[in-house]
């Protein structure tokens, strides 16, 4: 005669009295992980974790590698000539020929607003600072089918070198891309062959949210707009910088 449970069930028959095995449960596979880049930065333009290479092979102390389409270009504008950039949609003014005069792109953001504004009566929240590429600057050059030159600040302001391709203007920049190249690189430009389109500014530095909103006013319906990032210290005197341009 089989025995019944408390629960008036045959042994093995009630799951209370006898609860089944668990069942052996397979772990989950994990996800792998997903590394998201983060976006870049105000500070500092994006750079690889890597060293540069120079031709020997040997990397370059301090070095970093000179990206197209990451590194940047700065160009500081008074806040009426912005206005009127946006209304021609270029910097710069073409002349009947189609050429304009070169524009001058600096290096390093803080470098963009020359010491000579601040030394002057005009302040340099009246400025912003349009923010664009080495990718852009070479499309430009190569739609005006004239070099990028790059001047670095000295008594005569003498070009230093000029390139016409990608691979030139990687070549051209490595020797400023050295720690013990800064000031340098601070006090260096590079002139574009105009006009500038304006489509190729990606962003615009403002000193204080009362720019931002009149910024945003004057790009108010179109399209395809830069961003507009608050950002003083771009704004602030850092010392004997570039005046070039």
């Amino acid at each position: 005669m089989n025995e019944e449970c408390i629960h008036g069930f045959e042994r093995g028959f009630c799951a209370a009295c006898y609860p089944p095995e668990p069942a052996d449960v397979a772990e989950p596979a994990k996800k792998p992980r997903v590394v998201r880049s983060k976006p870049m930065s105000l500070r500092e333009p994006a750079q690889s974790t890597q060293g540069s290479r120079s031709a020997g092979g040997s990397n370059m102390v301090g070095a970093r590698p000179v990206d197209l389409d990451t590194r940047r270009i700065y160009r500081a504008v008074h806040i009426d000539e912005f206005s009127a950039i946006v209304t021609e949609g270029r910097i710069g003014d073409a002349h009947d020929d189609g050429a304009a005069a070169p524009i001058a792109f600096v290096l390093v953001p803080e470098a963009s607003i020359g010491a000579d504004v601040f030394a002057g009566e005009r302040s340099a929240t009246e400025f912003v600072v349009l923010v664009s590429t080495l990718r852009a600057a070479l499309a430009t050059a190569e739609e005006a089918h004239g070099p990028i030159e790059l001047v670095e600040a000295s008594p005569s302001q003498a070009i230093a070198a000029e390139a016409t391709t990608g691979a030139d203007l990687v070549r051209m920049l490595r020797p400023l891309d050295h720690e013990d190249a800064a000031e340098r690189l601070a006090a260096a430009a590079l002139t574009i062959p105009g006009p500038f389109p304006f489509e190729r500014v990606a962003l615009i530095g403002v000193p204080n949210d009362k720019v931002r909103l009149r910024v945003r006013e004057l790009l108010s319906g179109r399209p395809g707009a830069p961003r507009v990032a608050v950002y003083p210290p771009w704004f602030q005197p850092t010392g004997e910088l570039s005046t070039i341009g």
